[in-house]
């Protein structure tokens, strides 16, 4: 049985630009929504929220610990956020 990916590196535009406001909207409502059922599991201490990067206004899923308030984790990494600021500023000056 062979497992088909769900995108292919090749099915990408070597130029591919910032998603649109429409896409962001449903990128937005879609991560919400996620986020949103991964808190009906109430898995212990935790809470998954949906945050705008003010550097690349991208928007990210952070996982928290509810007791401190501590990021556990986010998608996309920080190292990745930053390389998508830097990019879009080397874009906007060319």
């Amino acid at each position: 049985m062979g497992i088909t990916p769900i995108s292919r590196t090749s099915d990408i535009a070597p130029n591919q630009s910032a998603p649109t406001e429409t896409n962001q909207s449903q990128l937005l409502r879609s991560a919400t929504a996620s986020a949103r059922i991964l808190n009906d599991l109430n898995i212990a201490d935790r809470e998954f929220k949906v945050v705008r990067d003010p550097a690349s206004q991208r928007f990210v899923m952070v996982v928290v610990e509810q007791s401190t308030g501590t990021v556990l984790d986010q998608y996309p990494a920080e190292d990745v956020l930053k390389m998508l600021s830097q990019l879009s500023a080397g874009r906007r000056r060319a």
